[in-house]
């Protein structure tokens, strides 16, 4: 139903995009500090897809990012896996780690990529306003080059909080036109907030002495987080 409603919004959303700056009530900051339900679901075409559901939390304060994948399956590799994993991710330390919650054994793993600034960028454009239920969404449009391969990223904020609410990821050509979707998140129940201790790091973890993902089930949802987090920034 989630992807469903997505997939809803981007067409609706691309229609009503015209390229212009966004009005004032839907002009504003993401908090510095938020948590929500997540449902992802990746497509790699003929590779298969992912659909994951859990929980993410944000702290640029902490510099650090944590999603828990309750319930994720996989049918990349022409086998359907399920898994369960918990990723933290140490922008600060430049680490990490992937708790796979199936075996309970921990994965520590430099983290190359750096933090960003949790805002859209500067060449983001406002694409319209859609209702969700009785709130309204804002949605806004870029683009993104990561290892020479383009994007183009749609983000939801709800007015008034300004909590994301929906990421669709599309591959893109070298211009930014957008071609097929190889993302789409929902967000529900978001909070300007993270619940105490819950970016603490287990000692488990930060003692590991593994550093060599062999599991390709917990490869593929680490890869979810990525993308995730190359969508937000």
């Amino acid at each position: 139903r989630c992807a469903t409603l997505l997939i809803t919004i981007a067409l609706i959303a691309t229609v009503l995009s015209q390229g212009n700056p966004p009005p004032t009530h839907a002009a504003c900051e993401i908090p510095s500090e938020w948590s929500g339900f997540l449902s992802q679901v990746l497509s790699l075409g003929e590779l298969g897809a992912e659909y994951n559901i859990g929980q993410v939390y944000y702290s640029q304060h902490l510099e650090r990012v944590r999603v828990d994948i309750i319930d994720g399956a996989t049918n990349i590799g022409g086998t359907v896996n399920s898994y369960s994993v918990s990723v933290w991710q140490d922008f600060t330390n430049e680490i990490e780690y992937v708790l796979d919650r199936d075996d309970n054994t921990c994965t520590s793993i430099p983290l190359i990529r750096k933090f960003g600034t949790g805002q859209l960028p500067e060449n983001v454009y406002f694409g319209g306003s859609v209702m969700a239920g009785g709130q309204a969404v804002h949605e806004y449009f870029f683009t993104s080059t990561v290892d020479s391969h383009t994007f183009q990223i749609e983000v939801g904020l709800t007015t008034g909080a300004c909590l994301p609410f929906n990421v669709d990821v599309f591959n893109a050509t070298a211009t930014g036109q957008p071609q097929n979707m190889v993302m789409v998140e929902a967000f529900l129940n978001q909070i300007p907030m993270v619940p105490p201790f819950v970016l603490d790091i287990p000692s488990m973890c930060t003692q590991s002495n593994s550093n060599i993902l062999t599991r390709p089930k917990v490869i593929k949802a680490r890869e979810s987080v990525h993308m995730h987090s190359m969508a937000m920034g």
